[in-house]
């Protein structure tokens, strides 16, 4: 009798068996079901679990134990045919006849569901470009450089998962840079032509290690510095191995497609980067002159001699007497000496400077020569803010719209909003790195936009005149080179 039932009840987990593989393999052609593995191991079993309690509902106390008895080999049973069964339906199952679509399949909401590849949901799919569905990518030596006068920091790593790899060598040692990117790549795995990453900090530099990496086949960026975010604590601690690694775990996001990580400095050529000697070696002359002349002013003021001339200087240190009528120190006589020899070497060289600029503007057949003077036909503009313009805005820079040319510039609006406080705290009071000389060349213009200058309560009025002459100036020259 024992036996019959356990006959019985075999046969009637078989069928079972067969009823839900049948159900199963119905279900997932008409409605794609995910995962079989999660079915077979989990729903499925379950469901066969309680049909078979189902069918030893109503046996008796002995005939249950005498069942469990002989449960071990039934569970062994049981264990093969769903072992058969999960094989048969791998072997059936094509997952490249099934996508998967997020289109609304049914409902009013939006949900995501697998469909056959034949479905019209699926010309509708739109692919993701997540970070778990990107392609595989080759690994990449991501390098940064904290550049520093006698030594730099290198930190290198291939990802964030990796810490950081921190060498120091000696300032502009080329052959010891390679070496140290080649130890690298075996340190991390990488073959010999695994592409690397390099980015560091604009500064006394300049572009030449840049060109020079760009020449070795590595993708170099040039940070401006005041982009790099920092900790806003009050004291942070600050060491260039530090900085080395911020750098690097900056350049992985940046490379990884994050924006606004930081500004990215334009690289100009070597002829571009050549073209901006002359008028920036004039600027500094007339700047380094002006401090000369103020400490003369200085000292004359210190003794109760005001300087009325500057080219009068000679003359008046010959003949100037103190308030009792005594003669200037002669120490100190002897050091205004020096410096008007630096006053007059620096207006020397400026009106060398000056000569070789009106040289190129006649000879020169450079295209940028030749905007600069288009430019200064324009009323108010003169040579000075003309060459400035050009070979510091239009000349090379690529401007992709008219904010980029106002936050060049350092005209650009400054946005407050605090909760329900917000206003406008005025443009910027500085230019980007590399046109900080424009700012000052704006502040003089305003004679030109307008000669009421001399007018204290009209300066502030005369210098937004200005300002806003120069914002179209530049809108209207950014249209026509773009």
């Amino acid at each position: 009798m024992v036996n019959a039932e356990m006959h019985r009840l075999e046969a009637a987990v078989v069928a079972l068996d067969v009823e839900h593989e049948a159900q199963w393999l119905r279900r997932r052609r008409e409605h794609s079901l995910p995962c079989a593995e999660r079915i077979l191991c989990g729903e499925w079993r379950d469901r066969r679990v309680k049909d078979r309690d189902k069918c030893e509902t109503g046996q008796s106390t002995h005939e249950s134990k005498l069942i469990a008895a002989q449960r071990p080999s039934l569970a062994a049973k049981e264990h093969q045919s769903l072992r058969r069964s999960r094989k048969q339906i791998n072997e059936s199952f094509d997952a490249s006849a099934f996508v998967r679509t997020y289109e609304r399949t049914s409902g009013p909401g939006r949900r995501a569901a697998t469909v056959p590849a034949s479905s019209k949901l699926s010309r509708k799919e739109k692919r993701m470009r997540t970070a778990t569905t990107r392609p595989p990518t080759p690994f990449t030596l991501y390098l940064a450089f904290e550049l520093g006068n006698t030594e730099w920091v290198l930190a290198m790593t291939t990802g964030m998962d990796q810490p950081p790899l921190r060498r120091q060598i000696p300032a502009r040692s080329l052959k010891m840079l390679e070496a140290e990117i080649a130890r690298a790549k075996a340190h991390f795995g990488l073959s010999a032509a695994a592409p690397v990453c390099s980015c560091y900090e604009a500064g006394r530099d300049g572009f030449w290690l840049h060109r020079y990496l760009v020449s070795r086949g590595i993708a170099n960026r040039i940070v401006d510095s005041s982009s790099i975010e920092v900790n806003r604590r009050r004291r942070r601690t600050k060491t260039d191995r530090l900085d080395a690694v911020k750098l690097v775990t900056m350049l992985i996001r940046a490379e990884g497609g994050e924006q606004k990580v930081w500004s990215v400095v334009n690289v100009p050529t070597s002829v571009e980067e050549d073209r901006r000697q002359v008028h920036r070696e004039l600027l500094f002359a007339r700047r380094d002159r002006g401090r000369h002349t103020n400490r003369m002013k200085g000292l004359l003021a210190g003794q109760g001699v005001p300087l009325a001339k500057l080219r009068e200087f000679p003359t008046h240190l010959r003949t100037t007497r103190r308030w009792d009528g005594t003669p200037l120190p002669p120490f100190l006589c002897a050091r205004l000496r020096r410096e008007w020899d630096t006053v007059q070497a620096y207006t020397t060289r400026i009106r060398a400077l000056k000569h070789e600029r009106r040289a190129l503007l006649r000879l020169t057949d450079d295209p940028a020569i030749a905007r600069v003077r288009q430019l200064n036909q324009l009323r108010g503009i003169g040579i000075d803010s003309a060459w400035l313009y050009v070979m510091e805005f239009f000349a090379w820079r690529q401007f992709r719209n008219r904010r980029q040319v106002g936050g060049l510039a350092g005209l650009t609006d400054t946005h407050y909003q605090s909760g329900d406080m917000q206003h406008e705290q005025g443009i910027r009071r500085r230019a980007i790195a590399g046109c900080a000389h424009s700012r000052s060349i704006r502040r003089g213009r305003g004679s030109a936009f307008n000669p009421r200058v001399s007018s204290p309560a009209g300066t502030k009025r005369n210098l937004g005149r200005a300002t806003a002459g120069f914002g179209k100036l530049a809108s209207s020259r950014w249209r026509e080179n773009s």
